[in-house]
């Protein structure tokens, strides 16, 4: 499967954990400006891709895509669907709760979305203020709402647990009490250069230890099984097979894909024997990007070569993430070797406990899970 990114960079406001590629909304004509760009690049991308052949996802994400317009969100998907002739799997939408509303969610089911995002991160009105979060306890609920009453039977809640002082057991009542369909769950993520960072170094925010945020996580996930939830990948659960989302999971598998927009990458294999494929990311800088682009050139921020070792590393990084792990057949039909030829046995003696081996494949343990990095580190480490 091929999949699809749409990057929207803007927001209304920046929340204090956050280091994606996102800013202030400016004015309409900007946000116009934009969408040209961005409906101008996806065709090129697409070209150099090779086309998008049979089915593939699309996924409008951000900064904050459910602010923009009805209008430009249908260009998005019309021109998307001109490049995917076999048409779409699954196409979602990031929404933030605060800009959902009964008729919004009827005219983006309208456009053909048939998943959406939404950015709950806490149940908590205090942590959510805090975290200079928009929308509040009572939209989160209210957004949830509005989209099942419009239609939508795939709905995924986003969750940040291990913030400290944060009532993580009132935000999990609050998921299992309105059950949308998927959930994601992250470990809060104190990254360089952002307010939060700041304010752990100035010792006003003080982050949970290890053992805490650990704990968190376990909870997390006994919760949600109890509740219905089935864990398919680190960070995801789903209330059934259906409801998993079908965009991530591509790249889990190692699948081929493209962005457009700011910041967007791509991966895609430009041989199979051994394995060759290529990665880029775009600029960041807007003005950067927007001229390149508004010229008919593309704007490379990162473009590189992909080899057999480094691709075999990613897959098993990526794939180790899914509760099913990596597939042997799956490794074969990449790669062209089996995948217990490409893993030193000692690997699984070292991490016993942690990590379960069939004739299938492999995949973590509950309590590897728990020490994924340590073990994704040690099989790096004991490749052939």
């Amino acid at each position: 499967m091929r999949s699809v990114y749409l990057h929207f960079p803007f927001c209304r406001s920046r929340c204090t954990y956050c280091d994606f590629v996102s800013g202030i909304p400016p004015e309409e004509d900007i946000v116009r400006r934009y969408s040209d760009a961005l409906l101008r690049e996806l065709p090129m991308q697409a070209e150099r891709f090779g086309g998008v052949a049979g089915k593939s996802t699309l996924y409008l994400g951000g900064g904050t895509p459910s602010l923009a317009p009805v209008r430009e969100i249908a260009r998005w998907v019309e021109a998307a669907a001109k490049i995917a002739p076999g048409g779409f799997a699954e196409t979602t939408l990031e929404a933030n709760p605060e800009d959902v509303t009964p008729s919004l969610a009827r005219e983006w089911k309208k456009l053909g979305i048939d998943r959406t995002s939404l950015g709950w991160q806490s149940q908590n009105a205090g942590t959510l203020t805090s975290l200079l979060r928009r929308n509040s306890p009572g939209s989160n609920i209210r957004a949830l709402d509005a989209l099942h009453e419009a239609g939508f039977t795939n709905v995924s809640v986003d969750v940040i647990a291990g913030i400290a002082g944060d009532d993580l057991s009132a935000t999990l009542d609050a998921v299992t009490k309105a059950r949308p369909e998927h959930v994601s769950v992250y470990m809060l993520t104190i990254a360089e250069g952002t307010p939060l960072h700041r304010s752990a170094n100035a010792g006003s925010y003080v982050p949970l230890g290890e053992k805490a945020s650990l704990a968190a996580l376990r909870r997390v996930n006994e919760r949600l099984n109890e509740s219905g939830y089935e864990r398919y990948e680190v960070s995801n659960w789903a209330l059934s097979e259906n409801f998993r989302s079908k965009h991530n999971e591509n790249y889990w598998k190692y699948g081929e894909y493209f962005g457009a927009g700011l910041s967007a990458s791509g991966f895609m294999r430009t041989g199979n024997a051994p394995f060759a494929g290529m990665r880029w990311s775009n600029g960041r800088n807007l003005r950067e990007w927007l001229n390149e682009i508004e010229n008919g050139r593309f704007d490379r921020e990162i473009e590189e070569e992909i080899g057999l070792e480094t691709a075999i590393r990613e897959y098993l990084m990526v794939s180790l993430r899914l509760t099913r792990g990596p597939d042997a057949e799956e490794f074969r039909s990449l790669f062209g070797v089996p995948l217990f030829d490409a893993i030193i046995p000692r690997f699984f003696d070292i991490n016993a406990g942690l990590v379960d081996r069939d004739e299938r494949g492999f995949r973590l343990t509950e309590r590897g899970f728990e020490l994924s990095n340590p073990v994704t580190v040690s099989l790096w480490e004991n490749l052939n």
